[in-house]
């Protein structure tokens, strides 16, 4: 885990635009005593941190990389500018969630405090358009609330973590951003007809019905439901989600609840009783999350 801080209060301007200096930005700080504290850690793929800083505006010099960005406002305000010319305000306690390439420019007119993540699309659990912007105002959030906790605990931790810890806590960040991102759309961010938010809900309970069975394809999913599968995946992305991922989500589920109750049966056979094709492919599936991992271990030893 690399751990880097910029303690408050520097003595020069300089000082305080040192950290968004070295992130690719250029910034203007402003008031009569400028600070800037940053502690930052790198989990794997994922990136961490809280920032705080006096009034300032900062723009993009450098395009950083393809990464999900949810940035929670501690305390103070801060305005998001994006590559389409919108500006998205964010009040204390609110909630930012956007492709990071897409922010080019940000504003705080007074003191300003934000605990951030910076997540690879990879291990997001969750597909989110480059250029979708979810935002909410101030609201008690239990997901935003435990992100934010999540994320300075793992800060404090001052010695070197373990490989296997560093991986919990990546794996923990990501499911919690992708509680967040549940949150905003299930609070209707962005709108979507009824129509579309009806099918889902059919989609999904279809998926849960069939994922057991071997075979069925978002191709078969898509026709009982009387739809294109290039429908329905348009639709999946209100929950920026995709109908394959839904239906492989379902089926690893499956696989690890029959895993953990001690069952003596092959992983093939518990590949096809959850719906997978292959041990191969169970193996695969489960393999990309840390929890899938750990369930498969025992199992193959």
């Amino acid at each position: 885990m690399r751990q880097t801080q910029v303690p408050g209060a520097p003595s020069t301007v300089a000082g305080v635009g040192r950290w968004f200096d070295d992130h690719g930005w250029t910034a203007d700080v402003r008031g009569n005593a400028p600070y800037c504290f940053a502690d930052e850690a790198a989990h794997l793929t994922t990136t961490v941190r809280r920032i705080a800083h006096s009034p300032l505006a900062a723009t993009r010099r450098v395009t950083p990389a393809s990464k999900i960005l949810v940035s929670m406002q501690a305390e103070g305000e801060t305005t998001f500018c994006t590559r389409d010319g919108a500006t998205h305000h964010v009040e204390e306690g609110g909630v930012l969630v956007c492709a990071l390439p897409h922010v080019l420019e940000l504003r705080a007119d007074g003191p300003s405090a934000r605990v951030e993540v910076e997540i690879s699309a990879d291990v997001a659990a969750f597909d989110l358009p480059d250029t979708v912007v979810l935002t909410a105002p101030a609201h008690d959030s239990r997901a935003v609330h435990t992100l934010s906790a999540v994320v300075i605990a793992s800060l404090n931790v001052t010695r070197r973590v373990s490989p296997t810890v560093d991986a919990h806590l990546q794996a923990a960040v990501a499911h919690l951003a992708a509680s967040v991102v549940d949150e905003l759309v299930a609070r209707g961010i962005p709108p979507a007809p009824d129509e579309a938010r009806d099918l889902l809900a059919r989609a999904r309970a279809l998926i849960d019905a069939r994922a057991g069975t071997p075979g069925v394809t978002v191709q078969a999913l898509a026709s009982e439901l009387g739809v294109t599968p290039r429908h329905l995946a348009r639709v999946f992305r209100i929950a920026f989600a995709a109908p394959k991922a839904a239906l492989t989500e379902r089926r690893s589920i499956a696989a690890q609840l029959l895993i953990s109750g001690g069952t003596d049966a092959s992983l093939t056979t518990i590949a096809h009783a959850s719906g997978f094709p292959s041990a191969s492919a169970l193996r695969y599936a489960l393999g990309r999350t840390v929890e899938g991992a750990e369930v498969l271990d025992p199992a193959i030893g």
